[in-house]
């Protein structure tokens, strides 16, 4: 019997009713997936959750070439008079300088097949004393974790401080052409309510992008320096070619768009040419924006390279320069065009998978009760999916019920009251995420059936005065079956001007007109392409944790095996578990088809006696969780 796969479709029926009931058994005459080996995995999955721990990331100790420094150990050598050389003083209060701090979130580039890449991050200090930063971009190989390289630079002055910010692979033009970059922003701080002993080296306002070239040896080349404009809260980069774009769909064709945005630069070198999206809100209103550059991949002559070349920000040009004057460099890449995506956003998540989702980009409102999608190309409001809304067939309480099924009957009251407690307290989204709840084969098969989900996060950390958690998720397989093709002609019908607001407006096609009317003048309800369709229920879940609530039932139970802390700082999701972690180094893992706490890990370093300050959450190739902290990164094997 344990071979018998529809029986182990119907143990994910009868376990995940809500995820399993719109996913088949078979799709086209062929077997989903092994259902076993799923049902098996989730299992295991689970059972880890309950009771696991996390180790440190080796880091290889840099070789110090420098013999005249000496150790950082080494006592003050005293002259024959007692007065101290005022050499070694130096060396010592250099000994002794801000270490190194990790501040960067973690980032993977992970072949879905082998699940074997590369994950990277970065460490950071200012130095005073020489009037500069000092960062070190740490490689390491997946899933051996032996680190690959080590990638330095210095900048000038001390607040002006970089991040890694993305590391991927793309296909060029040739199929077996896989090129492999990373991306460094440059930028500063936002200096707002850091204490002074606590500075954090942060790239909130990014100033200018660099896009380098990551060999198989660990050798780098630097292929672009951008100029990012406005006061960019960058978040995400995207890269791009005329290959990878059209990967699964041959129609959607990258120079149709750009014929629109920006016909100058439609016309590339296919087999050379790479496109770079930088996502991120402006400051001014939080104005939901992209930017939109291309280079070339064999790179300009005479580049501006910081890890080669020392560096300043130049205040009155309001530009990064080389400190030598000895040779000129070349301009940097200029931005072909930047796009708004609405205001006051408090959240943005850019599709990367599958491929035909890439023009949409999906965000949260601090005053808007929905979320938004855009077509980022054109700057289009194309879709939306209820915040507030509570469906009839999700949990919704503070005390998250045992079951689905207990839902249906307590759904009225449920919304009466979560109706009434957003009106005390508002809970935004923070945090977006994506997932497939069912894994990806690799084969033909229509990737509707595989649960594609959006996951959010949100609090009210404007109302300290009671503390409220939300987690929904969305039903989002519909986005996969929209065909939607903006760029084909049309009659024109609206003679109003909107060339101010949109740069390609003299090219319009008529579905752009259209959408682009309603979306500014909101003269009536439409829909949106990328809606949910017409009676589809979209939100599964909504999940509240109320603090005050919660801090009560322990009170009357005695137990605080429920309690959910309300403050997170980052989240990530794998398959059924939702992995939340606090800025002291808290993990819960939370089942989000239940709203369930299934596991805790209460110190992900209590094994070194200390405590880490948590950055960042990472599942990477469906087994591993990954915390970056400021300390160092943490691992930990939830699936074997």
């Amino acid at each position: 019997m344990t071979q018998d796969a529809k029986l182990w479709y119907l143990c994910f029926k009868e376990r995940y009713p809500i995820w399993g009931s719109n996913v088949d058994y078979v799709c086209r005459s062929k077997k989903l997936i092994d259902w076993k080996e799923f049902m098996i995995h989730l299992i295991k999955q689970e059972n880890a959750t309950r009771h696991f721990s996390f180790e440190f990331v080796k880091e290889q100790p840099a070789t110090n070439t420098n013999t005249t420094t000496g150790s950082s150990s080494r006592k003050r050598k005293l002259l024959a008079d007692g007065e101290q050389d005022l050499g070694i003083l130096m060396d010592d209060f250099m000994m002794e300088k801000t270490p190194f701090w990790i501040q960067d979130p973690l980032v993977v580039d992970i072949d879905r097949t082998s699940k074997k890449g590369i994950v990277a991050t970065g460490k950071h200090r200012k130095n005073i004393i020489e009037n500069r930063s000092e960062h070190k971009i740490l490689f390491w190989e997946y899933p051996s974790w032996k680190l690959k390289r080590t990638f330095e630079l210095n900048l000038t002055p001390p607040n002006l401080t970089c991040q890694i910010i993305g590391i991927q692979t793309i296909r060029m033009p040739n199929t077996s052409h896989h090129v492999r970059f990373f991306s460094l922003a440059i930028g500063m701080g936002m200096g707002l309510l850091q204490e002074l002993d606590d500075i954090e080296d942060r790239v909130d306002i990014w100033k200018s992008l660099f896009i380098y070239r990551l060999f198989q040896d660990g050798s780098t080349q630097c292929v672009s320096h951008i100029e990012i404009s406005d006061s960019f809260l960058g978040r995400e980069i995207f890269l791009f070619s005329d290959t990878s774009w059209s990967d699964d769909d041959p129609n959607n064709k990258l120079t149709d768009w750009m014929q629109i945005v920006s016909p100058s630069d439609a016309t590339f070198d296919r087999n050379y040419t790479v496109f770079i999206l930088a996502i991120g809100p402006i400051y001014d209103r939080i104005t939901g924006c992209v930017q939109l550059a291309k280079f070339d991949l064999r790179g300009q002559r005479n580049i501006l390279d910081p890890s080669i070349i020392p560096v300043y920000w130049n205040r009155t040009l309001n530009q990064l320069l080389s400190i030598s004057n000895t040779m000129i460099y070349a301009d940097p890449t200029h931005i072909i065009t930047s796009i708004k995506l609405g205001n006051e956003v408090s959240c943005m998540i850019h599709f990367k998978y599958p491929t035909y989702l890439n023009h949409l980009i999906c965000t949260g409102s601090y005053q808007e009760d929905e979320l938004s999608v855009y077509d980022w190309r054109f700057g289009i409001k194309v879709g939306s999916l209820p915040w507030k809304s509570i469906p009839s067939s999700s949990s919704s309480s503070s005390s998250s019920p045992s079951a689905p099924s207990t839902a249906a009957a307590a759904a009225a009251a449920a919304a009466d009251a979560a109706a009434e407690r957003d009106i005390m307290m508002d809970v935004r989204p923070w945090g977006l995420e994506s997932t497939l709840v069912l894994p990806s084969t690799g084969d033909d098969l229509d990737l509707s059936h595989r649960g594609f989900r959006l996951i959010a996060v949100g609090d009210n950390r404007s109302d300290n005065t009671r503390d409220k958690l939300e987690i929904k998720v969305w039903d989002i397989s519909y986005l996969l079956n929209v065909h939607w093709n903006p760029c084909q002609p049309g009659p024109l019908s609206k003679e109003i001007d909107f060339s101010s607001r949109f740069s390609w407006w003299s090219r319009r096609t008529s579905a752009l007109e259209f959408y682009a009317y309603h979306m500014l003048h909101k003269e009536e309800r439409i829909v949106l392409p990328y809606s949910p369709p017409q009676g589809f229920e979209s939100m599964l879940l909504s999940h509240t944790f109320d603090k005050e609530e919660e801090d009560d039932e322990d009170e009357e139970e005695g137990s605080e095996e429920e309690f959910i802390p309300v403050k997170y700082t980052a989240y990530n999701v794998l398959y059924t578990s939702l992995f939340l972690l606090t800025e002291d180094g808290k993990v819960t893992v939370m089942d989000i088809e239940t709203g369930k706490i299934t596991g805790t890990v209460e110190n992900v370093a209590a094994h070194t006696l200390q405590q880490v300050r948590g950055i960042d959450v990472n599942v990477i190739a469906g087994r591993e969780v990954v915390v970056t902290s400021k300390e160092g990164l943490l691992r930990g094997i939830v699936y074997q």
